[in-house]
């Protein structure tokens, strides 16, 4: 049988004793200790839960934590579950943050270590793996799915205190950036820039984008498109400045930011109707991204053809293959002829709910064109099928219904097998670099396109045919 103390709000005792499993009356509070680990490397240590747990069974935290027992201070309990937890000794523990839920009031702590990182101890039945990663991954991590949100919640200001990255980007020199309030890293995405949310002394946000310079023609003619697509009638990051920082090694972009909630995000608490319409919205929008006349110079003579199927061939000897890949590959070598009948656009080049954003009026607005480019329109559609699909079914059939004005042609569907079946490939290959998570994701999303599309013997994915 655990005992605690009872405390009241204030953080004093109230002379009581409270047992674990029993509820806690109105009034009164336990205490829970949570330690931080960071090592002198700066990277941060993450515990696995086991799966047996009550809540949050298998997920990471970045801590060592647990119940402060009767008798004990929350310090004094802090250093026993760091102890039990990982085998950590620490001399000197730092408050980062106190909170309160329900009957719980938290202590956090932060630990720096010089610790072997391989001496982790596992507590049976608390934890069964951990990992240590870097700031950059560590920001990364807690904003995925395997980390406890709760936690999560209760870092915020600590986890904001440690992103403040304004005395770093003062250092680049970007005209005005002294009168920036706040510079806050953001980790999510697959581009190599680094990006920013500025906020300036009027308390307007921006992102900043920072590229080597190595990718200067490259950023300026994509900060010409962003211009382009500005003169259009959609919300969307639009363009503030441009130009050469850090003494000419790095070239910096400055875009409004668009307020509101991820649309992939935001789908989940809509209804099957909300959804088709936002998918409705996104369509028109599109759309209207495929209506710029294209520059003569922008358009790229290399054979797209050529390009993928020289892609397949390198799936083909990656050593990673799928269960009945060939009618993809199948598909694609005999079809492959029939992209490239279309006029030329300019390309959003990733358009799907996660570069798009739920505004407060129920519109959408668009971010991130750093992947634009030229091509075919009906290439922008294979994104609902990699990353779409398995968040919204009915936003997936809006954005089609729009953009054609349900009245969808035929040669759309077979164009789009093509595409659909060549990117569910070569993203196999191309998710190597990031991990065997990562492949594995793109190996699912490739056998479910397998089944949406009958092993190609269907161009219309059964997704669309059904809603």
């Amino acid at each position: 049988m655990e005992i605690w103390d009872a405390y009241k709000k204030d953080g004093t005792l109230a002379g009581r004793d409270l047992i674990r499993g029993k509820a806690i009356e109105d009034g009164l509070y336990h205490l829970v200790s949570d330690v931080t680990v960071k090592h002198k490397d700066g990277s941060y240590l993450l515990m696995q839960r086991d799966y047996e747990k009550e809540t949050f069974p298998g997920l990471y935290e970045c801590s060592a934590g647990g119940s402060v027992l009767k008798g004990e201070g929350p310090e004094q309990g802090a250093r026993r579950e760091l102890k039990e937890e990982t085998g950590i000794i620490c001399g000197n523990l730092v408050p980062i943050y106190k909170a309160i839920d329900k009957n719980t009031i938290y202590y956090g702590y932060l630990a720096e270590v010089d610790c072997d990182k391989d001496s982790i101890v596992l507590q049976k039945g608390e934890t069964i793996s951990y990992l240590w990663l870097s700031e950059n991954d560590f920001f990364s991590f807690i904003e995925s799915d395997k980390y406890v949100t709760a936690h999560r919640n209760r870092l915020k200001e600590y986890l904001n205190l440690l992103n403040d990255k304004k005395a770093e980007i003062l250092q680049y020199g970007i005209m005005n950036s002294d009168k920036w309030v706040s510079v806050k890293k953001i980790y999510k995405g697959w581009s190599s820039e680094s990006k920013y949310i500025i906020k300036d002394c009027n308390n307007v946000k921006y992102i900043l984008r920072i590229s080597d310079i190595a990718d200067y023609d490259k950023k300026k003619h994509e900060y010409g498109i962003i211009k382009k697509f500005s003169s259009l009638d959609f919300v969307m990051s639009k363009p503030v400045d441009f130009g050469i920082c850090n003494n000419g090694k790095n070239t910096y972009m400055i875009l409004s930011w668009v307020e509101g909630e991820d649309l992939e995000e935001a789908l989940n608490q809509m209804s099957e109707q909300e959804q088709y319409e936002a998918g409705w919205r996104a369509g028109k929008i599109l759309k209207q991204i495929h209506s710029i006349k294209v520059d003569d110079s922008d358009i790229n003579d290399q054979s797209k053809k050529e390009k993928m199927l020289h892609k397949i061939d390198l799936y083909l000897k990656s050593g990673i293959r799928v269960e009945g890949d060939e009618a993809a590959v199948n598909y694609v070598r005999d079809h492959v002829h029939e992209i490239n009948r279309l006029p030329k656009v300019y390309q959003h080049g990733d358009f799907h709910p996660g570069n798009l954003i739920h505004l407060c009026n129920s519109d959408v607005g668009v971010i991130d064109f750093n992947r634009n480019n030229v091509g075919d329109a009906y290439e922008e559609f294979f994104k609902l099928e990699s990353f779409a699909v398995e968040v919204s079914i009915p936003y997936c059939r809006g954005q089609i219904d729009a953009y054609f004005d349900k009245n969808v042609p035929e040669i759309f569907w077979r164009i789009l097998a093509v595409y659909v079946a060549y990117s569910s490939l070569n993203s196999i290959r191309w998710a190597i670099k990031f991990g065997q998570d990562e492949v594995d994701g793109m190996i699912r999303r490739c056998k479910a396109s397998l089944e949406h599309y009958d092993n190609y013997k269907s161009v219309i994915p059964s997704w669309y045919s059904s809603f």
